[in-house]
């Protein structure tokens, strides 16, 4: 299950974020884009509410504002919660055991 999502939004030129909407319990942060280089990147983070599962729908939009044509890639990680995380560690640890 996921318990939030991290976008990194780059295009080719200026651009603003407006808005972002999500899931009616969940919230959001984003910070405007700054310059890196010849690009300019721009974040969302939405936080939980209640967690997405694996093979569930969520709906998480961003609106943003920029002047002719771009190129442009949005980038998204998930964040599995937390014992999701500890579950894979431990079996890595087991799988790590086992080889020595």
């Amino acid at each position: 299950m996921w318990t939030d999502y991290h976008l990194n939004i780059t295009m080719n030129k200026p651009f603003t974020i407006l808005a972002a909407v999500t899931l009616p319990d969940w919230t959001y942060t984003y910070s405007q884009p700054v310059q890196v280089g010849d690009e300019w990147i721009g974040t969302v983070d939405y936080y939980a509410g209640t967690p997405i599962y694996v093979g569930d729908i969520g709906q998480l939009d961003v609106k943003l504002a920029f002047l002719g044509p771009i190129r442009f890639a949005i980038e998204q990680i998930p964040t599995p919660e937390p014992a999701s995380l500890t579950l894979l560690g431990m079996g890595a640890l087991a799988l790590l055991r086992r080889r020595t």
